[in-house]
């Protein structure tokens, strides 16, 4: 089933990239599937569009500029970012002024070298000569998307069927929408949560022999708080970020293990119980250090990844009884960890 093109607009694209809100950060975010068009070899990738401080409407990109006591200048700019995770991860970013970016007809946003709408997203960049020698990777892609009728009010997380083809370096890669397990996300924040913490998948495998679902676990739109949501059968269970009438609660735990970083994760509401745990390599993450809305870094190091695999266990909750519902196998789990910044 699709929507109306108005309400998958309201939901993904529209108010324009960084309107909402005066200061903060606005992200458009893609995580696929996609098979090798030669060898058959199926590879994680990822795709963001993103704006920092519009309201600013700097002439040209203000990224990690220091002012001459020491301090940081707050950012202004839009960001166009690919990379793949896995085997010898790569990413590619390229930043574009603020006063370039242009809605040049409805539910278009134009970024220069990339484009994302409603149903479509393409682009192609290419990280500059400066970049370490691993990095200088070039992602060309083009792609189209439907969501589905529940995601279009779901505010985290959406699945997604795409269709097209992403090159990394000249190597096409096909993305099927059997195979793409596509996920679709918009962030309106004014800072990044610390400790960030996101977990998502679709590539869920159920020992009842269940519909295949998805899960998410993100932080609430504008909000320090967890949400946590499985999908399982016709069912979607949600826990934490609950009003006071259906009171509900998350916690969760990382660890960094040297080689590896763990999550533990438990959600509980009135009527259903969820246990997760996920391990993500290091090895296939992408590393970052994310720049604060007010210029600060929060973060000393934020880990990226989209291969993490765990388990998850659901019970049926009636007062203090469970009754196990399902194990659920989890596989290209999308794994991000930001450490907080050492203070002095």
């Amino acid at each position: 089933m699709t929507l109306p093109v108005a309400q998958l607009n309201s939901s993904l694209v529209d108010p324009h990239l960084g309107a909402r809100q005066r200061q903060g950060s606005d992200v458009i975010c893609l995580w696929f599937t996609a098979r090798h068009k030669t060898s058959g070899e199926l590879r994680r990738f990822t795709i963001e569009y993103g704006v920092v401080n519009r309201a600013d409407n700097a002439q040209r990109p203000v990224v990690d500029r220091v002012r001459r006591d020491g301090t940081a200048l707050p950012p202004c700019h839009g960001w166009v970012r690919a990379g793949l995770w896995g085997n010898e991860p790569r990413e590619a970013v390229v930043h574009v002024p603020v006063a370039a970016l242009s809605q040049t007809r409805v539910g278009l946003l134009d970024f220069g070298p990339a484009r994302v709408s409603s149903h479509a997203a393409d682009g192609a960049i290419e990280m500059d000569s400066g970049a370490p020698l691993h990095c200088r990777s070039r992602f060309r892609w083009q792609l189209a998307f439907v969501l589905d009728a529940a995601a279009a009010v779901r505010e985290m997380g959406r699945p997604v069927a795409m269709t097209g083809q992403i090159e990394l370096d000249d190597a096409p890669y096909l993305i099927e929408p059997e195979s793409a397990l596509g996920v679709v996300e918009r962030r309106m924040m004014r800072s990044v949560p610390v400790p960030m913490v996101r977990l998502a998948s679709r590539n869920l495998a159920s020992r009842a022999a269940r519909p295949p679902g998805w899960f998410s676990a993100a932080h609430e739109a504008g909000r320090e708080r967890l949400v946590v949501q499985v999908a399982h059968g016709r069912e979607v269970h949600r826990f934490g970020g609950a009003p006071f009438w259906r009171p509900g609660m998350v916690s969760v735990a990382a660890t960094d293990e040297g080689e590896t970083i763990n999550w533990k994760l438990l959600g509980k509401n009135r009527t259903a119980l969820v246990e997760l745990s996920v391990a993500c390599a290091k090895i296939e993450m992408l590393r970052r250090r994310p720049q604060q809305p007010d210029g600060s870094y929060r973060h000393d190091v934020l880990w990226s990844g989209g291969t993490g695999t765990g388990e998850a266990r659901l019970y049926r909750r009636d007062g203090e009884t469970l009754d196990l519902v399902d194990t659920i196998t989890l596989r290209d789990v999308l794994c991000d960890y930001g450490v907080p910044a050492p203070r002095f």
